[in-house]
């Protein structure tokens, strides 16, 4: 599995897209997934909507019914 190929959740609010990726397994990657997410962050995107957006890694929302939703990427 890649840095870019895994499952996570999305949760949209007034202000901002929040991504967040399942972590992965080998320290190495997952390292390399956690400091590209945070760049990412860093980076400080808007998309059109205005929303800002965060992209973070973690475990699953322990109540997923409460705005996120599961993506899945084949």
């Amino acid at each position: 599995m890649y840095v870019t190929n895994c499952h996570g959740w999305i949760k949209s609010t007034k202000t901002e897209i929040r991504v967040r990726l399942e972590p992965l397994e080998q320290p190495k990657r997952r390292a390399a997934q956690e400091q590209l997410c945070r760049k990412l962050t860093n980076l400080g995107a808007r998309l059109p909507s205005g929303k800002w957006l965060m992209v973070e890694v973690g475990e699953a929302p322990s109540n997923v019914r409460d705005g996120m939703k599961v993506s899945k990427k084949s």
